[in-house]
């Protein structure tokens, strides 16, 4: 029998290094995210791949890297990571509106579908 693997997905709300990120929508492996600057007339919508890592690495890179002592058997086996800064161009683009984003949106999912065809 295979042991399920526990799976800590991506929050509805996330802070961020640049300012805060709400879910918009999401579907299996592809989300958007709006992005709210401190100008409520300023925002941008964030489409991306979701990506998953090993989250028990993590746990051991974050205490090797910060000194922590944080319980790696504790840490999710599959985490789900937001775009890097780097990601943008290749797994994540930004939207002035979401009329935009969720085009890119749709593409994301139309590839995602052709590629598990192809499989």
């Amino acid at each position: 029998m295979t042991e399920e693997k526990i799976v800590e997905k991506l929050p509805e709300i996330l802070k961020g290094k640049h300012g805060r990120y709400f879910l918009c929508e999401r579907d299996n492996d592809v989300a958007i995210y709006s992005k709210d600057f401190p100008r409520e007339d300023a925002r941008c919508f964030e489409v991306f791949y979701i990506r998953k890592i090993d989250g028990k690495k993590a746990a051991e890179s974050f205490n090797k890297r910060f000194g922590a002592s944080y319980d790696v058997d504790a840490a999710p086996d599959i985490k789900e990571k937001y775009p890097s800064d780097e990601d943008f161009g290749s797994l994540a683009w930004t939207y002035g509106n979401f009329d935009m984003a969720k085009k890119k949106f749709n593409l994301l999912q139309d590839e995602i579908i052709m590629k598990k065809k192809d499989i």
